[in-house]
């Protein structure tokens, strides 16, 4: 089994745009991130959030979405809300 892991940044044109970020943890490397400390992005320096993004992408399958602003307003203007877009 794996497990997917998945954060937003932005919500629209007047923040820019919205990025998507996900990344795909083998279950029987799950203790690995545990011990590396990776649970909440806030509670974490800048250089620790490098430190460990560095480490992670060189380790596990990832993907990073950006949606622009354009993008945004075309979908919302078809009636697509942002959790939708999300």
């Amino acid at each position: 089994m794996e497990t997917l892991g998945l954060d937003e940044a932005g919500r629209g044109p007047v923040l820019g745009p919205m990025v998507v970020a996900g990344i795909i943890i083998p279950e029987k490397k799950e203790k690995i991130i545990e011990r590396m400390g990776v649970k909440d992005s806030k509670r974490l320096t800048p250089n620790r959030r490098t430190v460990l993004y560095r480490k992670l992408t060189k380790m596990f399958d990832f993907d990073i979405v950006v949606i622009t602003a354009q993008d945004i307003d075309n979908l919302r203007a078809k009636g697509i809300n942002l959790n939708q877009i999300e």
